[in-house]
């Protein structure tokens, strides 16, 4: 019976915030009896307020029923004590920030250095150039290797009696491999072993 007919008071106070359950017929000593118990200070001490600046005091002597104080279910009074400490209560849990694990000790963040012209417009900085070394799909390293032409590789083409020249070559330059059909070349290989060999051979 007496749950039912009981309200609860929210109270904040420096030390904390706290929910007394009391029935509205008791006084306002005895409520405030109550708060100094959980708060661990002095009756006469505490001094009731219905605003955070401490500027509206709670209308009602303490021989004065809570009802009678104007006092309800669920109402919030602030304590102006700066002594308060809960006692009954669990202390607040102090926020402690994670450190941030991307900066190291004694490393600062670089500034991007912002390029201006004689106008103060931004210009693009330029873009740095990968200098990476290319992998294949099993992490090897690529080499990666400057055509070279080789002269002695070179080829001489001939048609018939024209010959076409390689650029930048003269044509007493033996380094060049004579390419031809494979007729042309039997027929030139017929004409030099002429009446060099037996009929049998």
């Amino acid at each position: 019976f007496y749950y039912k007919m009981s309200i609860v008071i929210r109270i904040i106070s420096p030390a904390g915030r706290s929910r007394i359950e009391i029935n509205p017929t008791q006084t306002v000593a005895d409520l405030k009896a109550e708060i100094a118990k959980r708060l661990g200070i002095d009756q006469k001490s505490v001094a009731l307020f219905t605003d955070q600046a401490y500027a509206k005091p709670v209308k009602g002597r303490d021989s004065d029923s809570v009802s009678k104080a104007g006092l309800k279910n669920g109402d919030l009074l602030h304590i102006s004590n700066q002594q308060a400490q809960m006692t009954q209560l669990p202390q607040p849990k102090k926020f402690t920030p994670v450190p941030d694990q991307k900066k190291d000790e004694g490393e600062e963040e670089k500034k991007e250095e912002v390029l201006k012209d004689s106008f103060g417009k931004s210009l693009k900085k330029p873009e740095e150039k990968d200098n990476t070394v290319a992998k294949d799909s099993f992490g090897r390293e690529i080499k990666q290797q400057d055509k070279v032409v080789d002269k002695a590789k070179q080829v001489k083409m001939i048609h018939g009696k024209e010959e076409k020249k390689a650029p930048g070559e003269d044509e007493d330059d033996g380094k060049f491999v004579k390419h031809q059909s494979f007729e042309n070349y039997l027929v030139e290989m017929k004409k030099r072993c002429k009446d060099k060999h037996l009929p049998h051979q």
